[in-house]
């Protein structure tokens, strides 16, 4: 009878495919992610864009509006007049309006990137995608996507891969004029970056930052760990590393925001072992 029960338990449990983000719904889903790999080949970029509520000026006047029956009638930006409690109190308090304003902003920007007419990747828009939304432990959601785009280069993976280069320079805006840098581009380490105690003691990011600064996009192919030639230039590397970052920016003067500027925003990493984690901006067809 125990037994019986347990089976129709486990059964039963498929039910739960048709309700968004339980385990039997991925299941489902990631099935469509190998038909869409066997029918388009490989997706050309991971991309992953992540809510900002407190920032978001449209969603701060939407919320207060719901929350206070009438118009935000302070002055300036809200995401910048209002202050931090009210912000974090207005998000806390509707948490299903901020997921569908996200939701609703990532379909917007799936429209615009796929257009012919007036994509900002020109040649380059997206065909399809795939994606997944998460939330992060602050509740925040973001979504992870998979984009197969038109004029893929699908070129086998090398250290030199023209069509590849210029695939991302056309994408990928490295222009310090045009970013927020204290805001935006500096890296600051948390407890996602050190899988291991080790790492944490050597202060070893797993994401590899800061990284080496290089002045054009260069693909990046892993070491061969078991050569022991390589072994010697890994330790020689790590030193010019260290070197850099104790005396480079005192010697000329730059803070570590500017120095951060000129770091692998476009470079390719590419990692195809199993045995750790990496970021992955360019998948080869």
């Amino acid at each position: 009878m125990t037994s019986y029960r347990d089976n129709m338990i486990e059964r039963n449990l498929s039910f739960l495919k048709s309700i968004p983000n339980s385990v039997q719904y991925w299941m489902s889903r990631k099935k469509d992610v190998f038909v869409m790999i066997r029918q388009l080949g490989k997706p050309t970029i991971f991309l992953t864009l992540s809510a900002n509520e407190y920032s978001w000026s449209d969603l701060l006047r939407l919320l207060y509006r719901l929350e206070m029956g009438k118009e935000w009638a302070g002055e300036g930006d809200p995401a910048t007049s209002m202050s931090s409690d009210l912000r974090t109190t207005l998000v806390n308090e509707d948490p299903v309006t901020c997921c569908l304003y996200f939701n609703k902003l990532i379909d917007t920007i799936m429209f615009l990137l796929k257009s012919k007419s007036y994509s900002p990747f020109g040649r380059y828009r997206f065909i399809d995608y795939f994606k997944r939304i998460e939330f992060q432990q602050r509740g925040s959601p973001h979504a992870h996507m998979l984009l197969w785009l038109a004029a893929d280069p699908k070129e086998p993976v090398d250290e030199k891969m023209p069509a590849t280069g210029r695939l991302i320079d056309s994408l990928i805006s490295v222009d310090r004029d045009h970013i927020e840098q204290e805001k935006l581009q500096t890296h600051k380490h948390t407890f996602t970056c050190y899988k291991r105690a080790k790492d944490e003691q050597n202060k070893r990011c797993r994401f590899g930052a800061p990284f080496w600064p290089m002045e054009r996009t260069m693909v990046l192919l892993p070491i061969t760990k078991n050569v022991r030639a390589t072994r010697g230039e890994q330790k020689r590397w790590l030193f010019l590393l260290s070197a850099l970052l104790l005396f480079f920016p005192g010697d000329h003067n730059w803070t570590s925001s500017e120095l951060g500027g000129l770091f692998s925003r476009r470079e390719i990493f590419l990692h195809v072992g199993v045995d750790r984690s990496s970021t992955i901006i360019y998948l080869p067809g």
